[in-house]
């Protein structure tokens, strides 16, 4: 049986959530998931265009008393709303169900950070599982 890709992404976010990480995750909706991980990271930043999944994501903060997330409203298409965001600060992104990470975001990864995209099935059944990368290989 084919694990879903959302499991897969919660899985391997489980596995990356360490004491010294810096978390980016982009479209963070409500919050959900950056809540579950925030105990675990030294930091974890929330970035998402809706204004009203923003404010529930920053009362679900509030709540949980988090004080290590951060929350920007934004567009990750929109170059200026993504230079708000702190240079070569995070050792991961994570998009759940999109947006996807692109070129401007990656300029805020550090040197040996990695991306978690889950992908999601389309029609041909193509894309069935989460995907990681690191943004550029471990020098020798």
């Amino acid at each position: 049986m084919a694990i879903a890709p959302a499991d897969e992404v919660d899985r391997l976010l489980d596995i990356f959530a360490q004491p010294d990480r810096h978390m980016l995750d982009l479209g963070c909706g409500a919050g959900f998931t950056l809540c579950r991980l925030a105990p675990h990271v030294a930091t974890i930043w929330g970035f998402d265009q809706d204004a009203d999944l923003l404010a529930t994501a920053w009362q679900r903060v509030a709540s949980l008393g988090i004080a290590n997330a951060t929350l920007l409203l934004g567009n990750v298409a929109v170059p200026t709303d993504v230079a708000v965001l702190p240079d070569v600060t995070f050792d991961l992104v994570f998009s759940r169900r999109g947006p996807n990470v692109n070129a401007t975001v990656m300029t805020k990864l550090k040197l040996q950070a990695y991306v978690i995209q889950e992908l999601v099935q389309d029609s041909l059944g193509l894309l069935t599982s989460g995907a990681i990368r690191r943004v550029r290989p471990a020098l020798a």
